[in-house]
Order: structure tokens, then C-alpha cells, then sequence
């Protein structure tokens, strides 16, 4: 499953998520299609969408119907070498 940056603020709706114009520099390099589940994740946080295309501005924009159900925390806290204490 493909893991797509999304910014989990911008979500206007409870069961949408907003990912962006199709020609954005974040989207570089992912092959979306509409229906394919992803994994939309920020730091810290991981939740399994299914992505939908619509039209704005004349353009292809993507938005993701996150399933809340699979909401994963990840912990990002840096592994740091555990110093011995004389």
C-alpha cells in the first residue's frame, strides 16, 4: 500500500481527507487511481483511506475517506544511544 503525506488539519469533514492537487510537488512520484486504499499518514499518525478524484479549478484534485478504524499512533521518538553511568 502506497503511504501518502497528508496534512491530517486540513480534514473539512469528518470522513474526508484532503491530499491534494494531482500536479502538487508532494504527489510527485505516487500513481494514484480512484478506489486504490492507501495509507495516509503525518508524523505520528497513520490511518488506511481510499482515494477519490474530483475536478477544482480545472484541475484532477485528490481527497481520501479515511476509515478511522484503522487509526495507528506511531511512535516517532528517536531511538538514542543509552549512555552507562559510571
Amino acid at each position: 500500500m502506497q503511504h501518502i503525506p497528508v496534512d491530517f488539519s486540513r480534514v473539512l469533514e469528518p470522513d474526508r481527507v484532503e491530499v491534494g492537487f494531482a500536479d502538487s510537488w508532494q504527489l510527485r512520484g505516487f500513481q494514484l487511481r480512484e478506489g486504490d486504499r492507501v495509507i495516509l499518514h503525518e508524523t505520528g499518525l497513520e490511518v488506511e483511506g481510499i482515494l477519490y478524484k474530483e475536478t477544482r479549478q480545472g484541475q484532477p484534485y485528490w481527497f481520501a475517506i479515511p476509515d478511522w478504524a484503522t487509526r495507528e499512533d506511531v511512535d516517532v521518538t528517536p531511538d538514542l544511544p543509552q549512555e552507562s553511568m559510571p
